[in-house]
């Protein structure tokens, strides 16, 4: 049972639902209540459906799908459950929105951003105290490209 006032104030406070909020405006008007959305979410089913598919999605994307350990010590219910799982590891990564393994990853945006850092101040520093991009444009173009290049390296 989905609590009608719950999913109603979470649709017009929440940003994450900003497509069902907008369309249910679009059907009501701007200005739409908490009892217009009530109404509308008991009369229509669909928005029901979307509200649940943005839930759905949205915690599947916080999850690192991997493959569990099966121990002889558990329970053979709990075996199965666990095979079941692992069976379906690979549908529950392409559903995925990271499928990265994220620890290394602060290590990557770190070095990121200090590549389009360098960029930016070498940009500002040529363009305030010089006359380069005018004399030499093609050389400041392609360090820019060497830097990213060594940046994405």
């Amino acid at each position: 049972m989905i609590d009608l006032q719950k999913v109603a104030k979470q649709l017009k406070d929440d940003c994450l639902y900003n497509t069902i909020l907008f369309e249910m405006q679009e059907k009501l008007g701007k200005k739409i209540s908490y009892m217009q959305i009530e109404e509308l979410l008991s009369s229509d089913g669909k928005y029901i459906q979307e509200y649940k598919d943005i839930n759905r999605y949205s915690e599947l994307s916080s999850i690192q799908a991997i493959e569990l350990k099966i121990n002889q010590k558990d329970e053979v219910p709990c075996q199965d459950v666990k095979k079941d799982i692992n069976k379906n590891v690979g549908k529950l990564k392409a559903l995925e929105n990271f499928s990265v393994d994220s620890t290394y990853s602060a290590y990557e945006i770190w070095i990121g951003s200090a590549g389009v850092m360098v960029i930016f101040m070498t940009h500002n520093f040529i363009a305030l105290f010089s006359e380069l991009y005018n004399t030499h444009g093609a050389f400041v173009y392609s360090s820019f490209a060497i830097i990213l290049g060594l940046t994405f390296w």
